[in-house]
């Protein structure tokens, strides 16, 4: 340091006129443990920024690069990253305001401390008294100083051994700073969408928003609207989103991103399923639509596990089935399908049986066998309206066949209790001797 000095007062009794420059680091490790400058991004208004990317380690540790330009504005805090080769470093950022070939504390715009970490995030924030013009903007990583308080001019006697210098060039606008949206918020939201809405901005000419699952800032322009809101839709339900937005302010002048996360809402599965029309061998199964569904798969089988593929697909909230057994126990199985590869879970199991194949009547007369309440839940009343003999037999059976009592009917209607049965589907077996019949009864 002596030396330079020295140097210098020599160039002035020879009258040499000295050239003012910036300090040079005087590193005498620098970046031989990591500590360097690897990425350094920023993005300023007017379409400007500085992307930096993979410098590597300077020669004596500083690289000028006064070419890479950013411009801010007063009152503006813009996010800066800096990358660097090692964790646990520290970074600090100066603009020399005044151009008087130093950086002093009160130029310093941001900075970090890095514990544990190699990828440092933050903001450089312009004052609003920043003079309007073109300025140097330099950038030191270290592991020897903290943030606020290092050294802009790192020398070995000052504690310094590590680190690297980086100066870039800093256009401070006459402009003001465009402000970002405030009170964004996502509501109505469904499975496959959701309206996000936000404050409207003081001299903003628009907005640009982005939909992605990236929590980050985006990488490109989002898309245009001059609306404080915005419906997306034709999301994947159940899943994490983030909404970004940002102001327009005109002449390339953007706010900084305002992001949000949002989840959809699960696929709705199928509710009210319901068989009508029901025969021996077909029925036609129904439930209520669900909004904003594709289609839906349905299946109906003798299990009582949902199926394992998406079975038949329509676009109909119902359907008839056909190529049924007589007097078989089905379940139905529904379920919404969102958008391509998006299903719901499968319905909650619905369970019915088919029809007899045919009434026997032997005496070829007036007959008609009803069972009610039906579903029953105490007293179950058995009406055989026109039976032909004196004496008729009644068996209740369960739903694999099993008798479960026997009664013999000698009126036209009797009541038999129920109450003490299981829940689920029975049925009643009435055998005269001209008739015989079977219908299906549940107990609930």
């Amino acid at each position: 340091m002596k030396f330079k000095l020295l140097l210098f007062l020599a160039s002035l009794s020879f009258g040499i006129t000295a050239k003012a420059q910036y300090c040079a680091p005087d590193l005498i490790f620098g970046c031989i443990l990591g500590d360097q400058v690897d990425d350094f991004t920023v993005t300023g208004i007017n379409s400007t920024s500085i992307s930096d990317l993979n410098t590597g380690c300077a020669a004596n540790n500083w690289e000028v690069d006064m070419a890479n330009t950013v411009t801010f504005a007063p009152g503006g805090s813009y996010a800066a990253t800096v990358v660097s080769g090692t964790t646990d470093d520290n970074v600090e950022v100066w603009i020399d305001f005044n151009d008087d070939f130093t950086f002093s504390s009160g130029e310093s715009v941001g900075g970090l401390n890095g514990v544990g970490i190699s990828t440092l995030n933050f903001n450089i924030s312009i004052p609003m008294g920043a003079t309007v013009g073109t300025h140097t903007m330099r950038i030191f990583i270290t592991g020897d100083g903290t943030y606020p308080g290092i050294d802009p001019c790192p020398e070995l006697v000052g504690g310094y051994g590590t680190g690297e210098v980086h100066d870039y060039t800093a256009v401070i606008s006459s402009g003001t700073v465009c402000n970002p949206p405030t009170g964004v918020a996502a509501t109505a939201i469904t499975h496959d969408g959701a309206t996000i809405n936000w404050a409207a901005v003081t001299g903003a000419i628009g907005y640009e928003y982005v939909v992605d699952q990236v929590a980050g800032n985006p990488s490109v322009a989002g898309t245009g609207i001059s609306l404080t809101s915005h419906a997306a839709s034709g999301l994947m339900s159940g899943t994490l989103y983030y909404f970004h937005v940002r102001t327009n302010c005109g002449g390339g002048n953007f706010s900084t991103w305002v992001t949000i996360p949002f989840t959809t809402l699960a696929c709705p599965a199928p509710t009210g399923v319901t068989e009508t029309a029901v025969t021996a061998t077909s029925a036609t199964i129904s439930w209520t639509a669900v909004t904003g569904a594709q289609g839906y798969h349905y299946a109906v089988t003798t299990s009582m596990t949902p199926p394992t593929t998406g079975g038949n697909y329509t676009t109909n909230a119902s359907v008839p089935v056909t190529g049924l057994t007589a007097l078989t126990t089905y379940h139905t199985w529904v379920r919404t399908v969102c958008g391509a590869g998006d299903t719901s879970a499968w319905n909650t199991m619905h369970m019915w049986t088919t029809l007899p194949v045919s009434v026997v009547n032997v005496g070829n007369t007036d007959f008609l066998l009803e069972a009610y309440p039906n579903p029953a839940k105490s007293t179950l009343t058995i009406a055989a309206i026109g039976k032909g003999s004196a004496i008729a037999t009644i068996q209740l059976t369960d739903i694999t066949g099993k008798v479960v009592n026997s009664y013999v009917l000698t009126a036209e209607q009797m009541n038999i209790d129920v109450s003490s049965l299981s829940a689920g589907v029975y049925f009643i077996r009435y055998a005269d001797t001209d008739h015989r019949q079977t219908i299906k009864i549940i107990k609930e």
